[in-house]
């Protein structure tokens, strides 16, 4: 058991690249069905640590979910579940968020929710708390949801960088907003925000949206911590951030302006999706560039001509509305979307 969950933690430190290629040396290596094997018949002799986290372990790997293996470990931890620990139910919380729901799953899960119900009151671990929040998901009953939200809340003031990360894509992973908990993640955030990669940022911003929170101070502090880093992010990484905050209708002015700038002195990045994105971000927020208005919409309108023999007819049709929004005219474009042969499609 300690053999699996070692090659596990080696395993998750690779690149992606790296992964695949030691993953497929880690499944023919001849020690590996024997490993397995042996897993197998030691299932029920296992401590329910070793249990738990062979199971990790081994769906993180990714061996199949359909074989005896898993099959057999979800069984035996359905079996031994009342005597799992609390750090044990988070673990396993987490594992079968990644699994696919199958009967013996879904049973393990069913489970897991009696217990953590009766184990709310005890558990005094944000960490634990937000596994337990992704485990149980959108479809827990709302008094469960509240429950967990209100251990969270007894525990707020232990909050810390990485968990008010966490918790906010649990709440996601949850389906429940719940503003007191959010707006305390959001200050952590804001305090630390320099700290996080940029995924992560994007993970924020897209569960401001999914949750339909709106938090102009944490809008507002991410927008500023890109403007003081833009050396760190490339032209598309500014351009899903612009996106991002497209989505919650938050507008970051000196980005927009920033990044304006950028698409008129290189143009040449930006691909037809690209454009098609810019477009959408600056008419929906409404954005003009101060000063250099005629030559970021001429540059913009050079960009949607070129792409004219590739572009579909209902993408250019938003593409010359986004211009027209705006306030400019794309003459080219316009002529092309008013021939008999596309207006005849757009009204079908």
């Amino acid at each position: 058991t300690n053999s699996l969950t070692t090659v596990w933690k080696l395993f998750k430190k690779l690149s992606e690249e790296q992964q695949r290629y030691e993953k497929q040396l880690i499944f023919e290596h001849p020690a590996f069905p024997r490993l397995c094997q042996q897993l197998l018949r030691d299932s029920r002799r296992m401590t329910r640590g070793d249990l738990v986290f062979s199971l990790h372990a081994a769906v993180n790997l990714g061996i199949p979910q359909n074989t005896l293996l898993i099959q057999t470990l979800v069984r035996v931890c359905q079996e031994k579940l009342n005597q799992l620990d609390n750090r044990c139910v988070s673990v396993l919380a987490t594992t079968l968020a990644r699994m696919d729901k199958d009967k013996n799953v879904s049973a393990l899960q069913a489970g897991l929710q009696l217990l953590v119900e009766q184990r709310i009151p005890s558990i005094r671990d944000i960490f634990i708390l937000q596994n337990l929040m992704k485990c149980v998901g959108k479809d827990a009953p709302v008094f469960l949801k509240k429950k967990l939200e209100m251990a969270v809340l007894k525990e707020i003031d232990h909050l810390t960088f990485p968990n008010a990360l966490r918790v906010f894509l649990a709440l996601v992973a949850m389906n429940y907003c719940s503003i007191p908990i959010l707006n305390a993640c959001s200050e952590k955030i804001q305090e630390r925000v320099h700290d996080a990669p940029f995924r992560k940022l994007i993970l924020i911003l897209e569960a401001c949206y999914n949750l339909q929170y709106h938090n102009v101070k944490l809008f507002s502090a991410l927008a500023e911590y890109i403007n003081s880093t833009l050396c760190l992010w490339d032209k598309r990484q500014i351009m899903l951030f612009l996106s991002a905050f497209e989505t919650l209708g938050f507008q970051p002015s000196e980005l927009m302006g920033i990044f304006a700038e950028k698409v008129t002195e290189d143009p040449e990045f930006l691909n037809l999706k690209d454009l098609l994105i810019v477009l959408r971000v600056y008419s929906r927020l409404n954005y003009v560039p101060r000063g250099q208005k005629h030559l970021f919409f001429e540059t913009l309108d050079g960009c949607l001509n070129k792409y004219l023999p590739q572009i579909s007819n209902t993408e250019l049709l938003k593409a010359v509305y986004s211009l027209c929004i705006l306030g400019y005219l794309p003459h080219r474009a316009l002529d092309e979307l008013l021939q008999k042969d596309n207006r005849d499609e757009l009204l079908l």
